[in-house]
């Protein structure tokens, strides 16, 4: 599992001055990652996860307002999106959604018959629920649900690096040094050269900054890419 102390590593073997450690410590520096870093890792990579909204709670109605509700995210991520929104199976049973699939292959015509029909019933009923996310964290759904469902949503990572992909553990570790690289040079912009017992050094800030960028924009240019759905072209 990737974690804070091999980035920190990273980072000091390609910002730290010969002669003085980096002007942030430790914790400085990880604190800064943690909300910059995995904040747009996030952005573009969110963890899908899931929660059940029991909305015959009243501790998650939103006041004064009429089938809307509140997210309680269980580990205080923020929460980007809700991607689905899924009732119990009572509702399509209702509908005349068969209980088992078919037993026999005999069966299969009219097993999938009863499953067009209800789900086309379902379209006109009052149980095409359609749900609007609003930010921070809460749901409006309608028509009114006052049942128990599955809302499958995407959020931030774990701020400890538990659940970043592992295929992008290199990735991540070229986004911390790029966005930290940039704030090094950024402070060091500010510096005269440096005088040392071994005489006066200048610690090039546009070097570090403009090398720190490079490995930025690298690293945008990958998770843009690598963020876009696949488009399918229907030639005819």
């Amino acid at each position: 599992m990737l974690s804070w102390s091999a980035i920190l590593q990273r980072v000091k073997e390609e910002l730290s001055l010969p002669f003085q450690e980096l002007e942030k410590t430790d914790e400085e520096i990880v604190d800064y990652l943690r909300r910059n870093a995995v904040k747009k890792y996030s952005t573009y990579f969110p963890q899908k996860w899931r929660l059940t909204l029991d909305c015959s709670d009243p501790t998650i109605y939103v006041p004064h307002r009429t089938s809307e509700y509140y997210l309680v995210e269980p580990d205080d991520r923020e929460i980007f999106n809700v991607t689905e929104f899924i009732p119990q199976f009572g509702n399509n049973l209702l509908l005349g959604h068969p209980y088992l699939g078919a037993w026999t292959y005999e069966e299969l015509e009219s097993w999938h018959l009863q499953t067009m029909r209800a789900n086309n019933l379902k379209l006109w009923s009052n149980f095409n629920y359609n749900t609007e996310f609003i930010t921070p964290n809460r749901l409006r759904i309608t028509p009114r649900f006052n049942g128990t469902a599955t809302i499958e949503y995407e959020r931030a990572h774990d701020p400890e690096l538990s659940t970043i992909i592992a295929d992008h553990y290199d990735l991540f570790t070229d986004l911390c040094y790029g966005m930290f690289g940039m704030m090094i040079g950024r402070i060091r912009k500010k510096y005269a050269p440096v005088q040392t017992p071994f005489g006066e050094i200048q610690i090039n800030a546009d070097d570090i900054f403009n090398d720190a960028k490079e490995v930025y924009d690298k690293c945008m240019d990958k998770m843009e890419r690598g963020s876009l759905p696949n488009v399918i072209f229907d030639h005819g």
